[in-house]
């Protein structure tokens, strides 16, 4: 048997490691197109659901029901909770439109995957 080489820098095995931890944090609890929509809300937050369904490549309704679910209530029946990752408001100058951003405690998550990743956690 040969003996195994290093392919990869130790820096960047550490980050593949950090990434690893961050799916396992979503693994059967979360599809991945449900992790997607949860990093494009982080990623720049206080957009509409048309603007985060463009970002996904996906339609509006289908973008509209995950967002949903990661917030405040479950798309499919109302009487479960959502996730509570994000919070949903009309925008005050178009009420037509509704901006996503990070609850608490979906920013306390953001915070856990960036230092998982091995950045500067946000707090």
């Amino acid at each position: 048997m040969q003996p195994t080489t290093q392919s990869i820098a130790d820096d960047t095995r550490s980050a593949l490691s950090g990434l690893y931890n961050v799916l396992d944090l979503f693994e059967s609890k979360l599809p991945a197109s449900y992790v997607k929509a949860f990093l494009a809300v982080a990623k720049h937050e206080g957009e509409c659901v048309d603007h985060y369904a463009r970002v996904c490549g996906v339609g509006n309704g289908p973008m509209s029901r995950r967002l949903n679910d990661l917030g405040e209530m479950n798309s499919r029946n109302r009487s479960l909770p959502g996730f509570g990752l994000l919070e949903s408001r009309p925008d005050p100058m178009d009420r037509r439109f509704t901006i996503v951003r990070l609850s608490a405690k979906g920013g306390a998550l953001v915070g856990r995957i960036v230092g998982m990743v091995g950045g500067q956690a946000i707090s």
